[in-house]
């Protein structure tokens, strides 16, 4: 169960990512390291993504 934001935002993901992959495939969403990774992206490497956006977000926002 999630918010009607959360949901939406999943369900765009999954247009991106092929049927049958993980939604936060490193191979996928990390390509300069898809090589040397399998399997989803680490803890650090979403919190970097969230740190990025938020900053994103915010330049906008002032903007």
């Amino acid at each position: 169960m999630a918010i009607t934001p959360v949901i939406n935002a999943i369900r765009v993901l999954e247009r991106f990512v092929p049927d049958g992959e993980l939604l936060f495939d490193a191979a996928i969403h990390d390509p300069a390291h898809a090589r040397h990774r399998t399997g989803s992206l680490g803890n650090h490497a979403i919190a970097v993504r969230v740190e990025d956006f938020v900053a994103w977000v915010s330049n906008e926002a002032t903007t």
